[in-house]
């Protein structure tokens, strides 16, 4: 048995994502050394000392505060199950980590709860690649429209002058509908590039100065 329960440690604490078992009890029965790794340096530069204090939580859009209750540790020991709840750690300017966590129940040969295990993986790099894809796909597509909207503009007034051969008006014609085409790709590269993230999206209402928007 002992040696059982040590090869388990080691294959634990091998692993590059966190575990926590949590028993029927709610206490934390197990946790491995990658829980504590993952999140090592964003405690560390909480307070210069590395003494650990406890560092803001933020939703999956990074803006918005997460409270305490809704914490994925916090979630699970309430007894709830889910999958890939995306955690943003830290505050800018200084280090921040997306942590992405999974909760399991689990039960007992009888059928009974038998606690829970929490999973917790680092998606920082994967987000943050996706974020500066999609900014730089939205920033070259709207540049692209922008001059293409201004063609496609001139073109129709050509188009339309009423003493314009019917020989030029037909190569206007064909240059209208590509640069038309051309705009519709651009809007597609524009609304998969905002539709194609792994985060869930978090809305925050707030009241605005519409006013401000006008001017």
């Amino acid at each position: 048995a002992r040696r059982q329960e040590q090869e388990v440690t080691e294959v634990l604490d091998a692993v590059d994502f966190g575990v926590i078992r949590i028993a029927t009890d709610g206490t934390v029965a197990i946790r491995n050394d990658a829980h504590a790794r993952l999140q090592q340096p964003l405690h560390a530069a909480s307070d210069g000392k590395g003494a650990g204090t406890d560092v803001p939580a933020y939703r999956d859009d990074g803006l918005t505060r997460l409270p305490p209750a809704e914490l994925p540790l916090a979630r699970a020991l309430r007894g709830e199950a889910f999958d890939g709840q995306v955690v943003w750690f830290g505050d800018e300017p200084g280090p921040r980590q997306a942590l992405s966590v999974t909760a399991r129940r689990l039960t007992d040969s009888a059928g009974r709860d038998a606690g829970a295990v929490v999973v917790s993986r680092d998606v920082t790099s994967e987000l943050n690649a996706l974020r500066a894809r999609d900014d730089l796909v939205a920033s070259v597509s709207h540049e692209l429209r922008t001059p293409l909207t201004a063609i496609l503009g001139y073109l129709d007034l050509a188009i339309e002058d009423p003493g314009l051969p019917e020989h030029l008006r037909a190569n206007l014609d064909v240059a209208e509908r590509n640069a038309e085409r051309l705009l519709g790709i651009i809007g597609d590269i524009l609304a998969a590039s905002s539709s194609s993230s792994s985060v869930e999206v978090s809305l925050a209402p707030r009241l605005i100065d519409a006013s401000e928007i006008v001017r």
